[in-house]
C-alpha cells in the first residue's frame, strides 16, 4: 500500500517522463501538457473512487476501459471538461495504465485526500507562476486564515454560513473551509439539529452534499483551476451521479464577460450572482499592469476606478469585489502582496479600505517570502464590512526568524504583536509600526526643513536597449580600437557602495554624441551585429531614435557633474559621491543639487544624512520591503522625505571627505593582505572609518534632539538589518 509521499512521488515520476518530451521554454505547450496529465489523473481518481464506493469493485477489476466508462457516466452531471482538456499525444495507453495502477491501489481514505493542486504545483514552472499571477498558499497559512474566518459558534448558529473564494485557483481555501465546516457539523450535530430540525433528513447521510450545496462557492477565470477545485471537493465524500458544486469558470471582476464552464449551471450561477456571503477569503492573483491586456485593463479601470489606476495590480480590484460580495458586518480575509501598504499606485485602494471596512487585523510578513518560486512578501488582512470608529487594529509583524520551511504559524513565537488605530492609516501609505516607532518617525519628519525634491533632482540611469552592443571593457576598446571620446565609464547597481569610489572597469559607448556615424567607423563595426535587434526597439520604429543610439541615454551633463549615486534596490543605505564623469545603468539613480541650493548645502552634507542611521530608520519606516532584508529605493518615496540642516556643515563635509579617502586608501592596499604592515594600516583605517561614521550618526541624533530611548530604537533597528 502506497503512502501519500510514495504515490505522489510515483505519479510525478511517470508524469515527468511524459513532460520531458516537451520543451519547457514553450510555456503554453508545456502548460497544456501538465493540464492534460492532471486532467487524466483527475478523471481517473474520480472514477476509481466511484467504483470502489458505489459498485464495490476490487482493484484487480478496475481497468482503463472501466475508468473511461464510469467517467462518461458521472461527468455529464458534474462538469463538462473533455472538450477543454482532451488527452494529448503524451498520454498513451502505457502512461494511463501506470497511473491507474497507482490510483486503484489506494484505499478510499487516501483517494479522498488527493489534491490536484499539489500535483499541479509540482509540475508548473516559476515562469508560469509569474506570468499567470498564480501563487499557491502554504497549507499552514490556509489553516490560519480559515480559523480567523470560520468558528464553531458561527456554523452552529447558521449552518448555511456561506464562504466564497473569488479567485479559487486549485481550491485550497475552499478545501480548508470544507474540512473546518465538516468538523464543526460532526462535533455539533445534535445542537444544529435541535436548532434546525428541518435539516435532519438532509444531514442523516452526512454533511458532504450539504456543504457543497450550501456553504462553498468559488470562481476562477482559468477553467482548469475550476476543474481541479471541483475534483478535489467532490473527492471529499461519497460520489453520486447528481452531485453539484458551486464552482464556476467566470471572471468575477467583470460580470458581463464570463464564460461558463458548464452551461447547465447557468441558473445556479445567476443565483450566486444575487447572493451575499458571510466570508470572502482567498489569495487574489498578482498581475501587474504590464502583463494585462490593454483592453482588459481599460474595463477594469472603468469598473474599479476608485482602486485600480496608474500602475495598479489586478489584486486591488478584488478588495472592492469582496466588498460587493459580502453581507453587512461580514468578514473579508485576504493574503496579498504587502506592496499595497506603500505603493503610490495603491493610494486609491488604501483610501477605499479605510473608508469602507473596519480593519481588525493585519499580519505582516515584513519582507519574508513564504511563497514557492515567487519573490512576493505578503500580508494577511482581516476586515469587516462596516464603518470604523477608529477602533484598534491588531498588528502582527514578523521578527525575521520565520523559516521558509514552517508548517505552522506560531504568532507568539514568530511575530511581534502591537496595536495601531485605523485613523492613523494615511492614504499616502500605511505605517504599521509600534506607537513609539510611529512617534519617532513623526518627530524626525516634522523637524525636516526641506523635502529632498526641493533641494535636489533625481534621475534614473541609462537604458541602452541592448547592453551587449553598448557596454565594453578596456580590452575591447583597445582590441577594436574604438573611438575613445564616446567611451564613458560605466557603473552597475552592485558596484555602488556606501562612501566608496567607483572602481568599475567597464565603459558605455555613448553613441548619442555621434552626429556623423561615418566618423565612427570602429564603433559602427562593433555595434553592427546587433543592428536588427536595435532597429526593432519601439523608439526606432517610431522614428525618434537612430538605430545606433541608446534607447534612453538621458542628458550627458547629468553624468559629467559631481553627483550622489545609489542603487534602486539594497539591504542597507548605499549612497556615495562620484566627482568624475560616470555613466550608470537604469538600476542606479543619480542625485544632483539644484543650483539655488548649492550655496546652502553640499553634496557631502547630503551624503552624510542619507547614509546616517537616523535616515536609514526614517526611510525604511515607509519604504517598500521587497523580501528578506531588501528594500526598494525608488525616488517616488525617497524624495518625499525631509532633511534638516545643522550648523556644522563644514565639519560634516570634511568628515565625509575623510571617510571616502580612508575607504579609497584601504582599497589600494587590499590586494596585499600578506603584508603585516599593510594589514595593520587597513585595521587602523577601518577603525577610523567606524569612528567618523559614529560621529556623523551622533551629530544627526543631536540636531534632531533625540533622547536615549529614541536613539536606542534606531540603533536596535539598524543592528537588526
Amino acid at each position: 500500500m502506497w503512502s501519500k509521499s510514495e504515490y505522489i512521488h510515483e505519479i510525478r515520476k511517470i508524469a515527468k517522463e511524459a513532460l520531458d518530451k516537451i520543451d519547457k521554454e514553450q510555456l503554453s505547450n508545456y502548460n497544456m501538457g501538465v493540464k492534460s496529465i492532471l486532467y487524466y489523473i483527475g478523471k481517473s481518481v474520480l472514477s476509481i473512487k466511484y467504483l470502489k464506493e458505489n459498485e464495490k469493485l476490487q482493484a484487480d477489476k478496475i481497468s482503463l476501459e472501466t475508468v473511461e466508462v464510469i467517467f462518461s457516466k458521472i461527468s455529464s452531471n458534474i462538469f463538462k471538461a473533455e472538450e477543454l482538456f482532451v488527452d494529448c499525444l503524451l498520454l498513451d495507453d502505457e502512461f494511463k495504465a501506470d497511473i491507474i495502477k497507482i490510483l486503484k491501489s489506494l484505499d478510499i481514505d487516501k483517494l479522498e485526500k488527493i489534491s490536484l493542486g499539489e500535483l499541479y504545483e509540482a509540475f508548473i514552472t516559476n515562469k508560469h507562476r509569474k506570468l499567470l499571477g498564480q501563487v499557491y498558499t502554504p497549507e499552514y497559512i490556509v489553516n490560519h486564515m480559515i480559523s480567523l474566518g470560520i468558528s464553531e459558534e458561527a456554523i452552529t448558529e447558521n449552518p448555511y454560513f456561506s464562504v466564497i473564494d473569488p479567485a479559487c485557483g486549485a481550491g485550497y481555501f475552499l478545501l480548508g473551509a470544507y474540512d473546518k465546516i465538516k468538523q464543526i457539523f460532526e462535533k455539533n450535530y445534535s445542537e444544529i439539529i435541535r436548532r434546525y430540525p428541518e435539516l435532519e433528513n438532509e444531514l442523516k447521510e452526512g454533511s458532504h452534499f450539504f456543504i457543497l450545496k450550501n456553504n462553498l462557492t468559488g470562481f476562477d477565470i482559468d477553467p482548469f483551476a475550476v476543474f481541479m477545485t471541483k475534483v478535489s471537493l467532490i473527492l471529499k465524500g461519497n460520489i453520486k451521479n447528481h452531485i453539484q458544486t458551486n464552482i464556476f469558470n467566470k471572471d468575477i471582476l467583470l460580470e458581463k464577460d464570463y464564460n461558463l464552464f458548464n452551461f447547465q449551471e447557468e441558473s445556479m450561477l445567476e443565483e450566486s450572482n444575487k447572493e451575499k456571503y458571510d466570508l470572502v477569503i482567498g489569495n487574489p492573483p498578482y498581475i501587474g499592469h504590464k502583463n494585462i491586456n490593454k483592453e482588459y485593463r481599460k474595463k477594469l479601470q472603468c469598473e474599479y476606478y476608485d482602486v485600480y489606476m496608474d500602475k495598479a495590480d489586478i489584486s486591488y480590484c478584488f478588495f472592492k469585489k469582496g466588498y460587493q460580495l459580502l453581507k453587512d458586518n461580514s468578514k473579508l480575509i485576504y493574503i496579498t502582496s504587502r506592496y499595497f501598504l506603500e505603493a503610490p499606485s495603491a493610494k486609491g485602494l488604501r483610501k477605499f479600505l479605510k473608508s469602507n471596512y473596519k480593519i481588525e487585523e493585519i499580519l505582516d510578513f515584513y519582507g519574508r517570502n513564504i511563497f514557492k518560486g515567487i519573490g512576493i512578501s505578503p500580508v494577511i488582512l482581516k476586515a469587516v464590512k462596516t464603518k470604523s470608529s477608529n477602533e484598534e487594529i491588531l498588528v502582527y509583524r514578523d521578527k525575521d526568524n520565520l523559516s521558509s520551511k514552517k508548517t505552522k504559524l506560531e504568532l507568539n513565537k514568530d511575530f511581534e504583536k502591537y496595536y495601531s488605530f485605523q485613523d492613523d492609516l494615511q492614504d499616502s501609505g500605511w505605517l504599521l509600526v509600534k506607537e513609539e516607532e510611529r512617534e519617532l518617525f513623526a518627530k524626525i519628519d516634522t523637524q525636516g526643513e526641506y523635502f529632498l525634491d526641493q533641494i535636489c533632482i533625481c534621475n534614473q540611469g541609462i537604458i541602452t536597449g541592448c547592453d551587449k552592443a553598448f557596454i565594453v571593457d578596456e580590452n575591447t576598446i583597445e582590441k577594436d580600437m574604438l573611438e575613445k571620446d564616446i567611451c564613458k565609464p560605466w557603473v552597475k547597481n552592485s558596484e555602488v557602495r556606501k562612501y566608496r569610489s567607483i572602481k568599475s572597469k567597464r565603459y558605455i559607448l555613448y553613441t548619442n554624441l555621434i552626429e556623423d556615424l561615418n566618423a565612427y567607423e570602429r564603433t559602427e563595426k562593433h555595434i553592427s551585429p546587433y543592428r536588427y535587434r536595435l532597429e526593432k526597439r519601439r523608439e526606432c520604429l517610431a522614428g525618434t531614435r537612430r538605430w545606433y543610439e541608446l534607447q534612453w541615454g538621458r542628458n550627458i551633463e547629468i553624468f559629467k557633474q559631481p553627483k550622489i549615486l545609489f542603487p534602486y534596490k539594497a539591504s542597507t543605505n548605499e549612497f556615495t559621491i562620484e566627482y568624475r564623469e560616470m555613466c550608470c545603468s537604469a538600476d542606479v539613480y543619480i542625485l544632483s543639487l539644484k543650483d539655488n541650493f548649492k550655496n546652502e548645502i553640499s553634496l557631502e552634507y547630503l551624503l552624510a544624512f542619507l547614509n546616517s542611521s537616523l535616515f536609514e530608520y526614517y526611510f525604511k519606516s515607509v519604504a517598500k520591503k521587497l523580501n528578506e532584508g531588501m528594500y526598494e529605493y525608488y525616488p517616488n518615496k525617497l524624495m518625499t522625505l525631509k532633511i534638516k540642516l545643522g550648523t556644522e556643515r563644514n565639519v560634516i563635509e570634511n568628515k565625509v571627505k575623510k571617510i571616502m579617502k580612508l575607504y579609497n586608501d584601504s582599497f589600494q592596499t587590499e590586494n596585499n593582505k600578506g603584508n603585516k604592515e599593510l594589514n595593520n594600516d587597513v585595521k587602523y583605517r577601518n577603525n577610523e572609518i567606524k569612528k567618523e561614521i559614529e560621529y556623523l550618526n551622533d551629530y544627526f541624533f543631536k540636531i534632531y534632539k533625540l533622547n536615549k530611548n529614541e536613539i536606542d530604537i534606531i540603533r536596535k533597528f539598524v543592528k537588526s538589518l
